[in-house]
């Protein structure tokens, strides 16, 4: 009945109902647990619809949750291939109480305890009976209980040990001896279960078993026999075999013909049904010989799998329906682009991209470009740097670009662009996509994909690419391109630092109205995660944190490219923000995902910039030394790009936490020739934390380098004076910070506690938290007395609660005392 006026209410739209019978619920177990609490219990989880993930989670989210306990069951292996579960681990609410109890195969001598309990006896055949049913079994409590239950009493009572390989011990002797007691219609409905190798419906197997009034009596049957259950899917009855190796064992003992006719009588009872499981007919068709009837139902499936998100059978469904078409045909060049978007959406860029570039190969004109265009795109956003620039740089020429060669030239073009934007302003008429001439949609989206593309790898050429983006997309673009150039645009006003300017707030308002206009829920995230970044940017990375952790919530589909960028920044502003413990709870997941697809830019990212700082908070520098190198072992070597410059980073840190001040110090000055080159210092987030690392190495090798120490003391106070300038909270934390280091090496106790104090204050301004601990712990080792160790034990006691195991040594990093 409630589901009945939810449907009236969405007008039968299944989403619309399927989010109103959810808030039904929600609704429903918080006035049930105001009596008593409740424990709900979701079985066989995978086949969940990511959908459903946002309203799951809103039903246990603190504060607000219901005495809930939540119970779900699944596979190991659906962790990898269900979107459902991918997402509700990764997007699991922080403070939600979670117990994860693996329930695996049982060890062989507790499958050989059981099975002796089970026979009642512990007598020599027992034994021997036992030990074969724990071979048999596989761990399988439910397979030990069957086989036990095939043996006899008057087996178990012979006295001669040697007659135990005769008993029923196997699984096929098991179930041949079971098959002697079932009549011959029960046992053709079994053979159409076991065929059928998934849950069938009831109408389904009577029709292709040609069992109608008896199929009740039957199942019964079946089920006494322990060969059958019985359950609901989807709010639908099915049926399917009481385990696999049962189902297994039943297939391989029918003849070849046997098992092709069964499948070619369930296809064509799926065909006749009213609503085909088009999934499930394929697999019937394959099974039953009609590759070519199979191939078309494939295409349709895969279509279908597609639309439900589930993007990993969607491409083994085009995989399969390509087998079966000719491969010059139109038809096999759609299904391969269509499955190029399919591994898109599952955010497996190297994948995408090569398959675009060889549907590409078989077209040409515009349409060549366009294909070439995204194959680009997604190389990019998977982290094949080298393949993926030397893609677009030609994807530009095709549609008549040009693109910068260097760093330089890419800076004067960056003038040249932002200059003309000045001057013509962000003027612009919304256009419909058919208004939007195809060589003009194209060139956009090859500029978008350029600068989007480069911009998290080749800062510079990115900013370039995005300043002529932006012109052509306001001048030829369809309203969703400009909308997406403007978000961008502003997006790029992030770099220079600063408070948000004047420009920027009202390239984010231009932004967001025509997100709203165009109704685009794609549109709406995308700017939602571009203020994100441009938080981060400013240094504001709780904020950014804040947008970037909800951004694609209502868009599961995307995984890669920007959206998995926003995952990026995210962990990054944990990162700044000192938030480990939160940080260790989400990296796994995130970085397994990463990995999983093949996302090279995601993994390389997490393994470097967050990865690392864990490790070393984890009190493990040598292995946060091998993993930052086998990460950057995958990474390209052409030129200088943003990734090098973190691993600059992290490999100085990695010695300041060793107290390696002068390596620390080396490490750093090999980079400086190619980070000027680079450009990546006219990020002012980039040449603060540049100048921070520069202020800390020269100070940790003070006492390392007397002939050179007032070299480096002029150094440290440049560095303090740089990021006094920058006049950033952040950056006014870390010039107080390696202000009150600098004035402990020059033995000014007094100065150095007021500049601890201030960085503390600053620190917290900014909301760094393991930031305003390491100063609060300096400024305690420095005071000493009952003060001094209160803030020490306070300190460790905040640094502790983040997982940081050797304070000292994790502190004298962020703020190392040179002498």
């Amino acid at each position: 009945e409630v589901i009945a006026d939810l449907r009236d209410e969405s007008k039968n739209d299944p989403l619309r109902t399927r989010q109103l019978a959810f808030e039904a619920l929600r609704d429903l177990l918080a006035e049930m647990t105001q009596r008593q609490p409740v424990v709900l219990y979701l079985d066989d989880v995978q086949w969940g619809d990511v959908d459903s993930v946002s309203l799951l989670l809103e039903m246990i989210r603190p504060p607000k949750a219901p005495a809930v306990l939540l119970v779900m069951t699944y596979r190991d292996a659906d962790v990898n291939t269900s979107p459902f579960l991918r997402d509700l681990l990764r997007r699991w609410p922080e403070g939600a109480q979670v117990h994860d109890l693996a329930v695996g195969p049982l060890e062989t001598e507790a499958v050989h305890q059981l099975t002796l309990d089970r026979l009642g006896s512990n007598s020599e055949v027992a034994q021997g009976i036992a030990a074969a049913i724990a071979r048999e079994s596989g761990g399988s409590a439910f397979l030990a209980e069957e086989l036990a239950c095939s043996v006899s009493l008057e087996q178990l009572a012979s006295s001669n040990p040697s007659n135990v390989l005769q008993m029923a011990v196997t699984l096929e002797q098991m179930v041949s001896e079971r098959l002697e007691h079932v009549d011959e219609q029960s046992r053709r409905v079994l053979e159409f279960v076991a065929v059928s190798g998934r849950p069938l419906s009831p109408e389904i197997l009577a029709e292709a078993a040609s069992v109608d009034d008896r199929l009740d009596e039957v199942l019964g049957l079946l089920r006494e026999r322990r060969f059958v259950r019985v359950g609901l899917r989807d709010g639908r009855e099915v049926v399917e075999t009481s385990h696999d190796r049962i189902r297994e064992t039943l297939v391989t003992l029918l003849p070849a013909g046997t098992v092709r006719a069964h499948h070619r009588r369930l296809a064509r009872a799926i065909e006749s049904a009213a609503q085909i499981d088009t999934e499930a007919l394929v697999d019937h068709l394959l099974g039953a010989g009609d590759t070519e009837r199979a191939g078309s139902f494939a295409l349709r499936a895969a279509e279908q799998a597609a639309q439900k998100l589930a993007f990993d059978r969607a491409e083994t469904l085009y995989r399969l329906a390509l087998e079966t078409i000719p491969s010059a045909t139109p038809e096999a060049r759609t299904a391969r682009r269509q499955l190029a978007e399919v591994l898109e959406w599952a955010g497996r860029g190297a994948d995408a991209g090569r398959v675009y570039l060889q549907v590409a190969e078989e077209t040409s004109g515009i349409e060549r470009s366009e294909l070439e265009s995204a194959a680009a795109m997604q190389l990019l956003y998977a982290g094949r740097v080298d393949e993926g620039a030397t893609l677009i740089h030609r994807s530009l020429a095709s549609v008549g670009l040009r693109s910068p060669r260097s760093a330089l030239s890419a800076l004067v073009l960056l003038i040249v662009y932002r200059f003309w934007l000045r001057v013509i302003g962000l003027r612009f008429v919304e256009r419909e996509l058919a208004e939007v001439r195809d060589v003009d949609r194209v060139r956009v989206e090859t500029l978008y994909a350029a600068s989007f593309g480069l911009n998290f790898i080749d800062v510079m050429a990115g900013a370039c690419l995005q300043a002529r983006h932006v012109l052509m997309a306001l001048r030829r673009g369809n309203q969703f391109q400009q909308l997406r150039a403007v978000a961008l645009e502003a997006a790029h006003c992030g770099p220079a630092g600063g408070p948000e300017s004047e420009r920027e707030l009202a390239l984010y308002q231009m932004a967001e109205s025509l997100a709203e206009r165009s109704g685009s829920s794609e549109g709406v995230a995308f700017v939602h995660a571009c203020r994100g970044v441009s938080a981060f940017l400013h240094g504001r990375w709780k904020r950014a944190h804040e947008l970037l952790e909800v951004a694609y919530e209502n868009i599961p589909q995307h995984r890669a490219g920007w959206h998995a960028n926003a995952d990026i920044f995210n962990l990054y502003s944990l990162v700044n923000l000192g938030q480990f413990a939160k940080l260790a709870n989400q990296l796994p997941g995130f970085l397994a995902e990463a990995d999983q697809r093949g996302d090279l830019l995601a993994s390389v990212a997490f393994r470097v910039g967050a990865q690392v700082v864990l490790l070393l908070a984890q009190d493990q520098p040598e292995r946060a030394r091998r993993e930052l190198k086998d990460a950057m072992a995958e990474w390209s070597q052409t030129g200088f790009l943003l990734q090098h410059w973190r691993a600059m980073q992290r490999e100085v840190e990695i010695e300041l936490y060793l107290g390696e001040g002068e390596r620390a110090y080396e490490r750093l000055s090999r980079d400086v020739r190619p980070l000027k080159k680079s450009l990546l210092l006219r990020v002012q987030c980039i040449r603060g934390m540049t100048d921070f690392l520069r202020a800390r190495a020269a100070l940790a090798s003070l006492d390392q380098t007397s002939p050179l120490r007032r070299k480096r003391l002029c150094e440290a106070k440049r560095m303090i004076r740089r990021l006094q300038r920058e006049d950033m909270p952040w950056t006014t934390a870390f010039a107080s910070m390696a202000a009150a280091a600098l004035a402990m090496a020059q033995g000014e106790r007094a100065a150095s506690v007021t500049f601890l104090r201030a960085a503390i204050e600053h620190a917290e301004t900014a909301d760094m938290l393991v930031h305003a601990s390491a100063a609060r712990h300096r400024l305690g080792m420095v005071l000493s007395g009952d003060e001094g160790q209160a803030l020490v034990a306070r300190a460790e006691e905040e640094l502790g609660a983040q997982g940081v195991r050797a304070p000292s040594r994790f502190v004298s990093m962020l703020l190392p005392m040179g002498h």
